[in-house]
């Protein structure tokens, strides 16, 4: 998927047309979906460098439809400024980016080109790559077994009066259900912070897990009979097959 601002006119994508890949393209004003239907070798290029182009990343993300295979690559033809990267790195944390690479390639064809590569925990920053003569292999991030202390909300059970403390690294963590447990083992093996969900806190409007018996889906009411709310959980491990 190559994506770029409508009123780019000088994106060098334009006229990239590699053989045998297929290629999607699109702008900000338009709705297109890669979630679903190509998710299992899926590029995304973006051209980006001017202020207007903040908003490629919003569609970018609802396009992808939280992907966890997605590979991005953030495109600009000038160097970009401390106030993009810095909006690249909060909106990789907003919707959860993870490979991303950003490539500035000049318009002088003996220029060098500059690679940054996104470092997504505990919080999302662009790293450059000072040698990236010596690069043999991906340059996406790899897949690591450590989330580095990046911090996940979780929310309490709202369906049940029982209560236990647990022990975790970030403080105790109240369980109502014993099989909830195992999300606070997942998070002490793999260095992931966990931290109470505050309904008071306005700043705070999202979570990322839920514990007690439930089972969180967006046709949830439409589900009802199908789910045993004795038996599920929240949290879902999905082991996608690839061809990598």
């Amino acid at each position: 998927m190559v994506i770029k601002h409508s009123r780019d006119e000088n994106c060098h994508l334009d006229q990239w047309n590699p053989r045998g890949s297929p290629i999607l393209r699109a702008n900000e004003m338009g709705s297109i979906r890669i979630s679903g239907y190509f998710n299992d070798q899926a590029v995304i290029l973006a051209c980006m460098g001017e202020n207007s182009d903040y908003g490629l990343l919003k569609t970018l993300a609802n396009a992808m439809d939280n992907m966890r295979q997605e590979r991005i690559i953030l495109w600009s033809q000038r160097e970009p400024s401390k106030m993009l990267l810095d909006y690249i790195s909060q909106q990789a944390d907003m919707y959860n980016f993870i490979q991303m690479i950003i490539v500035v390639m000049n318009d002088d064809l003996d220029a060098v080109p500059s690679l940054r590569l996104l470092n997504p925990y505990p919080t999302s920053r662009c790293c450059q790559l000072t040698n990236i003569s010596n690069i043999k292999g991906p340059s996406f991030i790899g897949s690591g077994l450590s989330f580095h202390g990046r911090t996940a909300i979780l929310k309490e059970s709202v369906d049940s009066n029982i209560r236990f403390k647990v022990w975790s690294p970030s403080g105790p963590i109240p369980l109502s259900e014993l099989k909830d447990y195992e999300i606070v083992q997942f998070a002490v093996k793999y260095n992931l912070s966990l931290k109470l969900y505050d309904q008071n806190d306005t700043k705070s409007d999202n979570f990322d897990i839920q514990l007690g018996p439930r089972f969180i889906t967006k046709d949830f009411p439409t589900q009802m009979a199908f789910v045993s709310p004795n038996t599920a959980c929240s949290l879902i491990v999905i082991v996608p097959k690839t061809l990598e």
